[in-house]
């Protein structure tokens, strides 16, 4: 009898300590993951450019709960990714007209431009598919604070033998804590 009282608070105990750990645990799993954002300029073997900004819609201008980003502490250190990407099908002879491959990532909190990251390559054709990481970092966002980030990709051939991408997207997060 006494020795399956001793495996009930043994057991209480245990559930317990777990229960303090996943509360303990909780900022961690609200933990943001941002919206994916991926910039890609692409010159066709046939000189034909395509390319943008692409994202997935979770920024939240309207101000919407449902779409606040969580940090882990208050303030925090708010680091936005930006993955980017290149390729030059075209043929390297005759050597083709220098291609311009641009990818931008500003960030501004609290009015202030806090962050630039950019990547530059240029490209005379034979180069597949290369990918890069942009980033930047807001310092001491606190809850209820905005960060602005643009993400921008552009392509352009030397001469201005046509073949312009320029396009950009600004997103709008708003954090709170927890």
């Amino acid at each position: 009898m006494k020795r399956g009282r001793t495996h009930g608070f043994v057991s209480l105990a245990i559930v317990t300590i777990g229960l303090a750990v996943l509360v303990a645990a909780l900022p961690v799993v609200r933990a943001f993951a941002f919206a994916e954002s991926s910039g890609e300029t692409k010159v066709s073997f046939t000189n034909v450019c395509t390319g943008g900004v692409r994202w997935t819609p979770a920024d939240n201008r309207n101000d919407d709960p449902r779409f606040y980003w969580h940090l882990n502490s208050n303030p925090d250190n708010v680091t936005i990714p930006y993955n980017v990407s290149w390729e030059d099908a075209r043929n390297t002879f005759p050597v083709p007209p220098t291609a311009y491959h641009n990818f931008t990532l500003d960030a501004v909190h609290l009015s202030d431009p806090v962050r630039h990251d950019e990547k530059r390559v240029q490209t005379n054709g034979g180069v597949s598919e290369t990918h890069w990481v942009l980033s930047v970092t807001a310092t001491n966002v606190y809850s209820l604070q905005w960060v602005n980030v643009t993400f921008t990709a552009s392509l352009h051939l030397q001469g201005g033998s046509g073949c312009p991408i320029d396009d950009s997207v600004t997103m709008y997060y708003k954090f709170v804590y927890p």
